[in-house]
């Protein structure tokens, strides 16, 4: 997703959560990478919502961590059917995983 003069959003397939934590493969410089996880009729789940992550800014990472407040974990999730939509300004998102 590059989205160097506006901003962009993508929202994956539904996927089964596994893991403690996202990771992008970006480059979001001068910009940001945030994420927010859905349930699976597309609505932000609580503590994970777009305003909760802790947004990737001004760098150009392989393996870059995205977090949540509160130290909120992806296995309070785990074996859960959702969806993760990524929000990228001013950036390139080239890959996510989770581990």
């Amino acid at each position: 997703l590059d989205s160097i003069w506006t901003a962009g959003t993508v929202t994956t397939v539904p996927v089964v959560l596994q893991g403690s934590t996202l990771y992008v493969n970006a480059h979001s410089r001068p910009g940001t990478v945030s994420a927010e996880v859905l349930d699976v009729n597309g609505e932000p789940i609580s503590g994970f919502t777009r305003e909760d992550c802790q947004p990737m800014s001004n760098q150009d990472c392989l393996e870059c961590p995205l977090s949540w407040r509160n130290d909120r974990q992806l296995t309070e999730l785990a074996g859960r059917t959702v969806r993760l939509r990524f929000h990228v300004q001013g950036a390139k998102l080239y890959s996510f995983w989770t581990q």
